[in-house]
């Protein structure tokens, strides 16, 4: 933090910063950083004082400091807004139980797990943080996504957390989805008119998605298609490659 003001570089946080890269460096393993503080205390913005920090000391003496890359500063912004996304949970890792393994999908693992505090079932998503942008932009977009949406037709989101490299999504537990019926029915398939209590929330759900949140889901398929023990149909996954501003 020499030659800045107080207010622009908290000493503290430049130490903690410096010692966990160096330690890293050191050691060729990762380092962790706590920062723990009451609501509305700034832990969000003091990570991101962290992360800008670590940036810093990890920039070549003699190098690019003071240029600005913009592959950089977008990994930097997507870091910040996961960050922010994720800073204000209601869900905390040590509310929760695991009960059993429900599945797993091309982005990740489903658990079914019990919220201690409300006894509550719900079922959490957990995705792997891979360090290419692709996949941080997707993690932002599904977030994003699921935080906005509100409709009965949608699965509802609780909150999330990050913990041992993944971002974990609580959401509302279903029993069953759509795929699991196919397998189960006869060879002559599902009655019409069960089909079309299936198909009524799907398409409202998909025209709130389009008309409301401005979303295309693209990934319309019987096993993102829930139901619960009161047969209530959901859509799950509500996570667009893009959101498109004239749908």
């Amino acid at each position: 933090y020499l030659g800045k003001r107080r207010n622009e570089c908290p000493p503290h946080l430049w130490a903690i910063a410096e010692a966990a890269y160096r330690n890293m460096i050191g050691t060729k393993k990762n380092n962790a950083m706590m920062i723990t503080g009451e609501s509305g205390a700034g832990k969000t913005e003091a990570m991101k004082i962290c992360l800008t920090l670590i940036g810093e000391i990890s920039t070549p003496k003699g190098g690019t400091r003071g240029k600005v890359d913009p592959k950089a500063a977008a990994r930097q912004l997507d870091s910040d807004r996961l960050i922010a996304s994720l800073a204000n949970s209601e869900i905390q890792p040590d509310e929760l139980q695991m009960v059993c393994s429900i599945g797993h999908g091309s982005s990740g693992n489903v658990s079914q797990v019990l919220h201690m505090p409300t006894s509550s079932v719900l079922a959490l998503k957990s995705i792997p943080v891979d360090a290419d942008e692709a996949s941080r932009k997707a993690i932002l977009l599904e977030l994003k996504a699921l935080h906005d949406c509100t409709h009965a037709a949608i699965v509802s989101f609780y909150g999330a957390f990050f913990r041992e490299g993944a971002v974990h999504i609580a959401l509302e537990y279903m029993d069953a989805s759509l795929l699991d019926i196919l397998r189960c029915e006869v060879p002559a398939g599902v009655p019409e008119p069960i089909l079309g209590a299936i198909a009524r929330p799907v398409l409202t759900g998909l025209m709130y998605l389009h008309r409301e949140m401005h979303l295309i889901h693209r990934d319309i398929k019987p096993s993102n298609l829930l139901i619960d023990q009161a047969a209530n149909v959901k859509i799950a996954d509500p996570n667009p490659n893009r959101s498109e501003e004239h749908t």
